[in-house]
């Protein structure tokens, strides 16, 4: 996003837009908060998160999103005890822009075969194979993937979240939105005016979200949803 500062004349300078979007235990995604910075990192995520805490937001047991940096470190200092699920499309992505383009379509196919399975046991012995298979074309690669955190925190869900949960498209697509939105506005020439714009934007997408809700969350039993730290509705 664009934002062109009166004080600076014609200078048109770059802010990041970080949102942060939960789902109740209705089953209703919401966008949160958001905040415009800078730049993206380790503290400007830290201070939202922890706007959030002090609005009350609880303990969230588990927090999705893809490589942005500073994020771990964020999460880990202000909600210590929640568990960090990196986007596994996004690492698809990056394998695929990182191999042969003769070799694309299958090795995607087998890191995507890797999270598509039904058992915690099987989605482990399907990576452990996706690692030996590919490990002497692309040894570094390999030794990246492995090395990630937070590739597998999923499993530690119910298995009816576990689509849910393992990548950012609902976030994703709530920024598309937010980037058709504000295309119609090339510059943003105050801070009032962007955030008029941005809350308008959320307004409408929480309207419409509102409408509908993820199946998953009625297929938790009482049991679940009270691990979950959900209310048990009597």
């Amino acid at each position: 996003m664009k934002r062109k500062y009166a004080r600076y004349g014609d200078t048109v300078i770059d802010e990041c837009v970080e949102v942060v979007m939960g789902i109740t235990d209705k089953g209703v995604k919401e966008i949160l908060d958001f905040v415009t910075v800078s730049n993206e990192g380790a503290h400007s995520w830290k201070e939202f998160l922890l706007t959030l805490k002090e609005r009350g937001i609880g303990e969230p047991k588990i927090f999705v999103t893809d490589g942005l940096m500073g994020m771990p470190e964020a999460i880990k200092e202000v909600f210590p005890n929640a568990k960090h699920q990196r986007c596994l499309v996004h690492i698809q992505r990056n394998i695929s822009q990182n191999v042969r383009v003769k070799d694309r379509t299958e090795i995607c196919d087998d890191f995507r075969n890797v999270y598509n399975q039904e058992t915690k046991e099987k989605t482990f012995e399907e990576f452990d194979n996706f690692v030996k298979k590919w490990q002497i074309t692309y040894p570094h690669l390999m030794k990246k993937i492995v090395s990630i955190n937070g590739l597998f925190e999923y499993l530690e869900f119910p298995m009816c979240m576990w689509k849910a949960i393992r990548t950012t498209n609902y976030i994703e697509s709530f920024n598309a939105d937010l980037q058709r939105y504000s295309n119609h506005r090339i510059l943003f020439n105050s801070e009032s005016n962007e955030i008029i714009v941005l809350t308008a934007c959320i307004a409408d997408y929480n309207n419409t979200a509102s409408k509908k809700k993820e199946k998953y969350i009625s297929e938790l039993s009482e049991e679940e949803k009270y691990q979950l730290g959900f209310e048990i509705l009597a």
